[in-house]
């Protein structure tokens, strides 16, 4: 799995390369907390490269969303 970060005016885009499982989630999420700065006030979530996905990434996903979400 891989995780690149850009910013691109006020939004941070995430984006993932590869799977996203119940073994890599814990460390994308560090990743893509670490990344997330008071100053973001938009999170963009890129999926093109994403391959797979299980019940633990949407769970992240969701996770983000009530966070970070409007």
């Amino acid at each position: 799995m891989n995780v690149a970060t850009r910013k691109k005016g006020k939004h941070l885009i995430v984006a993932l390369n590869g799977e996203l499982n119940l073994y890599n989630v814990g460390e994308v999420k560090s990743q893509i907390t670490t990344a997330i700065g008071a100053d973001t006030p938009s999170l963009v979530m890129d999926f093109t490269d994403l391959k797979y996905i299980d019940s633990s990434g949407i769970g992240l996903m969701a996770q983000l969303k009530k966070k970070y979400g409007s």
